[in-house]
């Protein structure tokens, strides 16, 4: 899935991008829950809801990364929701979301409006966090890349 070697580039080393992003998330305290050196639990480790828009208020169970490739892959899946019900697990890939490709549906996303919340963020990982998130009991239906090579897609409910 990634390299397990770091890279030198000049002076500095530059480690892959699978490896980066999850620091970056537990320093920023954004996704806590989402990797393991955050210590907490789901529930008590999530961002507040009062850090969230209306529309960006629930989560439909998983959280999503750039690997090395710039594929969208899935970091993380909280156990008790449906989506880790219906087989999303970490390391599977993302290829659409609501019937456009996943690449085509961030590239639509406008993120203006969130860059004082996130300063430390860039557009695209401004993008990551907001596109598994939607107002309580919305819909969406996701397709993923399976283990076994295989395209599912599964409609999830936001909670």
């Amino acid at each position: 899935m990634s390299e397990l070697n770091a890279i030198r580039v000049g002076n500095f080393i530059k480690l892959p991008t699978l490896f980066c992003l999850p620091a970056l998330f537990c320093l920023w305290g954004l996704l806590a829950f989402s990797f393991p050196c955050s210590g907490g639990s789901p529930a008590s480790a999530s961002p507040q809801k009062t850090h969230w828009p209306e529309h960006f208020e629930a989560s439909f169970g998983f959280e999503v990364m750039f690997d090395h490739n710039k594929i969208i892959i899935v970091s993380s899946v909280d156990t008790t929701t449906q989506a880790y019900k219906l087989g999303v697990r970490p390391g599977m890939e993302l290829l659409a979301w609501n019937t456009l490709p996943v690449k085509r549906k961030l590239s639509s996303m406008k993120v203006n409006k969130y860059r004082k919340s996130y300063p430390l963020l860039t557009d695209d990982l401004i993008k990551l966090l907001l596109i598994t998130r939607g107002r309580q009991g919305e819909t969406a239906e996701a397709f993923f890349l399976t283990p076994s090579g295989n395209n599912r897609g599964i409609r999830l409910i936001a909670k």
